[in-house]
């Protein structure tokens, strides 16, 4: 990796394990244990989902059940997030960002705090992220998800941040 001196602080690795309390680039040195499985099964699901189901099934099918959950999720904010579904400048197939209440997740450290916690109590595991200051639910969908998974979200998660949105310290829940 090649970064320009002096900075580099802003650089996170994509999972948080033991280096993560460190600065950079020491926080990139202690990846925790490394499990090889799914690089061993990741080519034989590929080939066995693009010749029994087809990828452009599954993307078409991963979207349009996305759209579908953000609405409901959308729903579940309205009156919560003003312009919950913002455009980020270009669309990504499987994902999309719905904006989270209040303050919650506007800083790197604030949504990342918030994945332990939205998790223990809910059960959903779910990404969240920030983009110009704000803070941002990322949803994916693939094969394995349902409209149910957005229902889900939208009756138990969303009620939750909310409550966090609006508790003294901001929703600050640190793990």
């Amino acid at each position: 990796m090649l970064v320009a001196r002096g900075s580099g602080q802003e650089l996170f690795p994509l999972i948080d394990s033991w280096g993560s309390p460190h600065p950079f680039p020491l926080r990139f040195d202690h990846g925790g244990t490394f499990d090889a499985t799914p690089w061993l099964a990741a080519p034989f699901a590929w080939r066995h989902l693009g010749e029994t189901v087809g990828w452009e099934r599954l993307r078409a099918r991963s979207a349009a059940l996305l759209d579908e959950g953000c609405g409901v999720v959308a729903q579940a904010l309205e009156g919560l997030v003003d312009n919950p579904l913002p455009d980020v400048g270009q669309p990504v197939g499987p994902l999309r960002l719905v904006g989270l209440p209040g303050t919650l997740g506007a800083t790197h450290a604030g949504a990342d705090a918030l994945r332990v916690p939205f998790s223990d109590a809910t059960g959903i595991a779910i990404a969240f992220t920030n983009f110009e200051g704000r803070g941002f639910l990322r949803l994916s969908g693939h094969a394995y998800n349902s409209i149910y998974d957005y229902q889900y979200l939208a009756t138990v998660g969303i009620p939750l941040l909310h409550r966090w949105s609006i508790e003294p310290g901001g929703g600050t829940h640190q793990a």
